[in-house]
């Protein structure tokens, strides 16, 4: 037997009501409980965060919930972001927070020291303020939602923050070099910027193997500016106003304040010689390499500036602000024949050429000759530059002479610039210029200089190849390095 119309009916009726009832009535309801559930309970509550030492604020997917919501901070921003998330977001979106991948990094990270967690988030020693969501912390930090990346952050690089306590200036000043560390100079241990509190700066650290770092030592020079040149000096004028900053403060966190402004006036009016003129007064505040430890600063050295004054040489160079010219340091430069000349250095091999001669002479008094070897030296070079040019003298400063033993002198001229300064026609003109010739030119300088000629009675004997008169002495190839 069949099923009746009434039953036909109900096993329709009911099935629709059914679906009527959930979509009209239901469904709405359950959107509502929805909203009302997110707005109460604050939506995603699938995650854990941390703000770091940075002040930075992490985050972990997880389950959880709880924190107090700070009225206009970032790590609120953060936080309300993450509660928002829905299933077309991803964590590579996030404007304010920073997701990691487990909450057994956020453990880590809360015991990782500030210079650590530093170095983890700039391992380039860049700027990574320029993009989201970094960019909207160094808005927030610097109080300025104009800010549209680290050139905008440069007046606040030389800015002073007490740490770690964020004092002074709030922070402002760390934040922008932590964030925007190329800009703040910290990728070179010279420029306008010393302060370098906030960024990878160090040994061994970020910005101590960036390429920009490696030029600047490369191309800097071991020659030191005078003091009055340096006040001159935008650089050198910057830290000197960054340290006298710092003793003008008025906050109680910074200590040896007023050491920082007899620091300050002693680089401003004897330059390099500051070390000189604080030790005389029995201070002594650092400088080379370090900096007195009461001062609550992290600067940069002066050795960048001061090269000789503070000593750069090979056991100090490699992790300082020293010069490496033709990677060599300071006092390297002796033993690769290098010249110093018009503040540049000239090293065989890498720029420039030499012409190497010798010079034989006798001599009436040893005892004379050793009493004047150095005005001796000079009249030998004055000569050899006033043949050695050709149709004109050269600079004397481009002829070194060395004493190589009482009789014998050796001679480099340097041609820093080959194109101009043809070698073969340079060594034709100091090889065959007559001895009489040589010999006034020295008799000139030794008489000028109060030198008696009877009685130090120098005849040269031999200019020219250095291999001597009959090649008997076979420096075919120049002389060995000797000190100047």
């Amino acid at each position: 037997r069949g099923a009746d119309a009434k039953s036909v009916f109900m096993s329709i009726f009911i099935p629709a009501l059914t679906i009527l009832v959930y979509f009209s009535m239901l469904e709405p309801f359950v959107g509502t409980l929805d909203g009302v559930r997110i707005a109460m309970c604050g939506g995603n509550q699938n995650f854990v965060w941390s703000m770091d030492k940075r002040r930075i604020t992490q985050l972990s997917p997880t389950y959880g919930g709880g924190w107090e919501e700070e009225e206009g901070s970032i790590k609120t921003d953060a936080i309300m972001e993450g509660e928002s998330l829905t299933s077309g977001f991803t964590v590579n979106n996030s404007r304010y927070g920073f997701w990691v991948n487990s909450v057994n990094v956020l453990s880590d990270q809360s015991v990782m020291s500030l210079d650590s967690m530093v170095d983890s988030a700039n391992g380039n020693c860049g700027d990574i303020g320029n993009e989201e969501p970094m960019l909207n912390y160094l808005r927030y930090f610097l109080a300025n939602d104009s800010i549209q990346g680290c050139a905008d952050a440069a007046p606040s690089c030389n800015s002073i923050t007490k740490m770690p306590e964020y004092a002074v200036d709030d922070g402002k000043g760390y934040a922008a070099r932590m964030l925007c560390s190329a800009t703040c100079g910290c990728n070179i241990p010279g420029g306008e910027f010393i302060n370098v509190q906030g960024c990878p700066y160090g040994d061994t650290r970020a910005c101590d193997t960036t390429t920009e770092k490696q030029n600047f030592v490369a191309s800097a020079v071991c020659v030191e500016k005078n003091a009055s040149s340096l006040r001159a000096y935008p650089p050198w004028k910057a830290w000197v106003q960054t340290i006298r900053s710092y003793g003008n403060q008025a906050s109680n966190y910074l200590s040896a304040k007023p050491d920082a402004l007899i620091l300050a006036q002693a680089m401003e009016d004897n330059g390099c010689g500051f070390l000189a003129n604080l030790s005389a007064q029995n201070i002594s505040l650092g400088g080379c390499f370090s900096w007195n430890s009461t001062f609550s600063w992290d600067f940069k050295t002066l050795e960048v500036f001061c090269p000789l004054t503070c000593g750069c040489a090979e056991l100090n160079s490699a992790a300082s602000g020293c010069p490496e010219p033709f990677g060599k340091s300071c006092d390297q430069l002796k033993w690769y024949q290098c010249l110093t000349w018009n503040d540049q250095h000239f090293c065989p091999g890498f720029n420039t050429k030499i012409i190497n001669a010798m010079i034989m002479y006798n001599y009436a008094s040893t005892d004379l000759l050793t009493t004047n070897r150095q005005v001796t030296m000079s009249a030998f070079q004055q000569a050899v530059a006033q043949y050695a040019g050709h149709t004109e003298p050269i600079d004397p400063e481009l002829v070194v002479v060395d004493h190589a033993w009482d009789g014998v002198a050796w001679v480099q001229i340097y041609l820093p610039d080959p194109q101009m300064m043809n070698s073969t026609e340079m060594t034709s003109s100091i090889f065959s210029t007559p001895l009489e010739d040589y010999q006034a030119a020295v008799n000139a300088t030794l008489t000028a200089s109060g030198v008696s000629l009877d009685d130090l009675g120098i005849i040269i004997t031999h200019a020219g190849d250095p291999a001597g008169p009959s090649g008997q002495y076979g420096y075919n190839y120049g002389p060995p390095n000797f000190y100047r």
